[in-house]
């Protein structure tokens, strides 16, 4: 009986620390996606040009819990490729996620004075490792 309670208490603990670390990357992911909804932004030819939609990013975390090797794998328009490349690159704070490849989408959405407001959502199914989508909202005047 004692090998049991011990056993029941030894599961609860590592329980807990699992739970531990799945709060530390849900916060670690909550954080790069505030830090790149404050700094991506539409490109103004982007805007010129009405340019929605998304562009899906693979990155590594390796065991220093950096963020390297980010490659666009699903283009919109080079200028906004290269807008989301510019932030993710920015990105320097640890992240507690296993060491792996993640993909992320951030979409470009337009809007108009008028109209509320637009989410787009992305097919994650193709993609490995699936972590977030983002809408990047712009306000196109009238």
């Amino acid at each position: 009986m004692k090998t049991l309670h011990l056993t029941i208490i030894a599961l609860l603990f590592f329980a807990g620390v699992r739970a531990q670390e799945a709060t530390k990357a849900d916060s670690s992911v909550v954080s790069l996606k505030n830090y790149l909804s404050k700094n991506v932004h539409p490109p103004a030819v982007a805007m010129e040009n009405h340019v929605q939609g998304t562009v899906v990013v693979s990155f590594k975390v390796e065991d220093s819990k950096t963020i390297t090797e980010v490659h666009v794998i699903k283009s919109l328009s080079k200028e906004c490729d290269a807008e989301v490349l510019r932030v993710f690159k920015g990105y320097h704070q640890a992240m507690s996620l296993s060491a792996a490849e993640y993909t992320a989408g951030i979409s470009f959405v337009i809007q108009n004075g008028k109209s509320g407001r637009k989410i787009m959502t992305i097919n994650q199914s193709p993609y490995q490792n699936f972590l977030f989508d983002i809408n990047i909202i712009s306000n196109f005047p009238n």
